[in-house]
């Protein structure tokens, strides 16, 4: 009966031993596989993480640069007002000194000559902004 090849039994056992062999196979591949991912997500997932931690760094930065940038243009704003403002104190304090001295020269001029003085040709410039300046609504 047995002459060189298997008894239908034995050959149905091998069958089943070779077809579990190679879902045993088939399911470490998988699994390897699985975890050969779950490694790569957890690489993508730290080099992410760095990059949100680069990118939060930065605009931390850049509002810091922009708070000092604000800051800095107050600073200049105030300056500048207070130059302007020393520039309206110097205009008026020589406006009335040329003022005062053009009624002198008037009343030694109409003294000496018995005429009035020709003022027609007075004028008295403003080099600064001598409003106040009017402050921006945000």
């Amino acid at each position: 009966m047995a002459t060189g090849t298997l008894a239908n039994g034995a050959l149905g056992r091998v069958t089943t031993l070779i077809t579990a062999a190679a879902s045993i196979v088939a399911l470490l591949v998988a699994l390897i596989a699985f975890f050969v991912k779950i490694a790569n997500l957890e690489t993508a997932v730290g080099s992410l993480q760095a990059r949100a931690d680069r990118i939060e760094a930065a605009m931390d930065a850049g509002t810091q640069r922009n708070s000092k940038t604000r800051e800095d243009v107050v600073a200049l704003q105030r300056d500048i007002i207070e130059t302007e403002s020393q520039l309206c104190a110097q205009d008026t304090v020589r406006n009335l000194t040329h003022a005062a001295d053009l009624r002198v020269m008037a009343m030694l001029w109409r003294k000496a000559f018995a005429e009035e003085f020709p003022v027609s040709n007075t004028f008295y410039p403003q080099i600064g902004r001598c409003q106040m300046p009017q402050p921006r609504s945000p």
